[in-house]
């Protein structure tokens, strides 16, 4: 048995849980940065697609990759009558996050897997026709719909 108590933390004020490559705050200016990049900056200056391909793929797109990207992506955002469905059924007062966190879940209950199978992060190349890639494809279109009448 341990002599102290163990140290609490508020939040996760100070506790790693993981390293990433994808965003960072910079220690120095308190600044977002998602892959080197200030993230109000690319708010400002690039569109949705664009941050989108610089997260999953670590740098800004030219104007051809873009293009493929967008087409691959934008192909993937149908969302699906049975999640329509479901999201109606939360009430008009449920927090945007609690409504996205189970639309993205649902999404994921709709594509089973075997246990074994673990996502991989995509080559350079065009978005692969993945789970992964429909989920954020359609969680766009989730998030930017209007709600039901």
């Amino acid at each position: 048995m341990s002599a102290g108590a163990p140290e609490a933390h508020r939040g996760l004020a100070g506790v790693v849980a993981d390293t990433t490559a994808v965003s960072v705050i910079d220690e120095a200016t308190g600044v977002l940065l998602y892959r080197g990049y200030p993230v109000p900056e690319l708010a400002a200056s690039c569109s949705f697609e664009e941050v989108a391909y610089l997260i999953w793929y670590g740098e800004l797109p030219t104007t051809e990759q873009l293009e493929a990207f967008t087409a691959a992506e934008r192909s993937e955002r149908d969302v699906p009558r049975d999640l329509t469905d479901a999201l109606a059924k939360l009430p008009l007062t449920c927090d945007p996050m609690d409504l996205l966190r189970t639309a993205v879940s649902y999404l994921g209950a709709l594509e089973p897997r075997p246990p074994t199978t673990r996502f991989r992060w995509p080559k350079r190349a065009c978005v692969p026709r993945s789970s992964a890639s429909r989920r954020w494809s359609t969680a766009t279109s989730t998030i930017t719909a209007s709600p039901p009448p």
